[in-house]
């Protein structure tokens, strides 16, 4: 194999140009270019010095460069020419075989195998999960005239030439990962490779414009392959891109709605300048985002009055007894619940007094409880942000709450994880 390359590298180097068609965000997209991902391409623009950039990746005809320098003055038309000679190698990357449909369980490489001829290469087409055939195919490339490079190409699975899953299996996979850690008691990891809640979260202005655009620009493999979804996480760092995403991922259309767009942009940038943060607190945003854009707030119950009285008394084990007056079902109902401490005790008085009018709320578990100081220099007076994660048993979500006091905090927190697990369970109000 080393003997072809070398070969290879010794023979006839072609000048490739092509074509700048699309500049989204910071990644510029080409047609015409086909090197590998780390190649170096000069972009030249008439009048200025040539942009170098680094080619980060493909999709189908298309490669995805990364400007190392100012794109001021690039724009689609623009000639991208490769920095290092050019062998005419075929790239293989995510072309018509990643697309083609599976045949017996098997990628087929026809449409690849055109490629590789068409630029003069001895094409050999082998069974890839057969060692024999693959060590009978590297001995015949020695064989092989001199001049004539080759290139081996395997009809497999994708893989390392062993047997996998069937394609469609991958789409449990997510499921799969979700029921283990249901199984075994363990919350699940949200920053887990392809399964994990965060695997496709997407941040920032000039990000989310891209993704926008086309979402293989930042992501290496559709979601929905392994069953997970794409996320977008918005914060003050948020355009307009951001809240235009995620509510398309929420089903709502805002492509249009510039008044909308910036009115939710405003309350965000507000919130999080008080201490909120919408980028780890996803379900507190789409509460946000549905009242904004319906124009009234989603209110399962209305709360007339909480409060919470912690009481020690000697040596003996402080212990919380919250009350809670609500309206729920048409009836106003009153409760009290103890707990270990007065954000448990809240937890308790609240699920007591909305569980005659919402029974969906015994799936409903806390599961996480953080406790954030803002603004450290005020000491016991300073603002608390709380994180809480609620789980329904097969996935979770966190909401936050922002305020002077720790356990008025953890209220607005507790009252709109509550809130969201009642609407992702579909439930009516009542």
């Amino acid at each position: 194999m080393a003997t072809a390359l070398q070969r290879a590298r010794a023979g006839s180097q072609l000048e490739v140009r092509g074509t700048l068609t699309r500049l989204a965000g910071l990644v510029l997209e080409a047609t015409g270019i086909s090197v590998p991902v780390g190649s170096q391409c000069r972009i030249f623009v008439d009048g200025q010095a040539p942009v170098l950039s680094e080619v980060v990746g493909f999709s189908n005809d298309r490669a995805f460069l990364m400007p190392a320098g100012d794109v001021h003055g690039l724009r689609p038309g623009a000639s991208v020419v490769p920095a290092a000679p050019y062998i005419p190698v075929p790239r293989l990357g995510d072309g018509p075989e990643r697309n083609a449909t599976p045949t017996a369980g098997v990628l087929r490489t026809e449409p690849v195998a055109d490629k590789w001829a068409a630029c003069g290469w001895h094409v050999q087409r082998v069974d890839g999960n057969d060692v024999d055939a693959l060590l009978k195919a590297f001995d015949g490339v020695e064989s092989e005239p001199v001049g004539i490079p080759s290139v081996i190409l395997c009809d497999t699975r994708v893989g390392r030439g062993v047997p996998l899953l069937d394609t469609g299996r991958l789409r449990k996979a997510t499921r799969i990962a979700h029921a283990i850690a249901e199984i075994t008691n363990v919350p699940p990891y949200s920053r887990q490779p392809y399964v994990g809640a965060s695997a496709f979260a997407h941040k920032a202005g000039l990000h989310a414009s891209a993704i926008r655009v086309d979402p293989d620009l930042y992501q290496h493999t559709d979601p929905q392959y392994v069953g997970n979804d794409m996320r977008m996480l918005v914060s003050d760092m948020a355009g307009r891109a951001s809240i235009e995403l995620k509510g398309r991922e929420l089903g709502y259309d805002l492509s249009g709605d510039d008044e909308t767009l910036s009115r939710v942009l405003g309350k965000v940038k507000d919130l999080e300048l008080g201490g909120y943060t919408f980028d780890a607190a996803d379900a507190s945003f789409e509460l946000l985002l549905r009242r904004e854009v319906e124009g009234t707030a989603l209110e399962f119950f209305e709360v007339q009055s909480w409060r919470v009285i912690t009481d020690a008394r000697g040596n003996e084990e402080a212990l919380s007894e919250a009350t809670v007056k609500l309206v729920a079902g048409g009836e106003r109902v009153v409760a009290t619940g103890e707990g270990n401490g007065p954000v448990n005790a809240l937890d308790h008085a609240l699920r007591t007094a909305l569980a005659p009018a919402y029974p969906e709320l015994d799936k409903l578990e806390l599961i996480d409880f953080r406790v954030r100081i803002l603004d450290a220099a005020h000491g016991t007076d300073a603002v608390t942000r709380v994180l809480i994660e609620t789980s329904d048993g097969t996935t979770s979500w966190e909401t936050v709450g922002v305020a002077p006091n720790i356990v008025e905090a953890s209220w607005l927190a507790l009252v709109d994880g509550i809130t969201y697990g009642l609407l992702r369970q579909k439930v009516p109000v009542r």
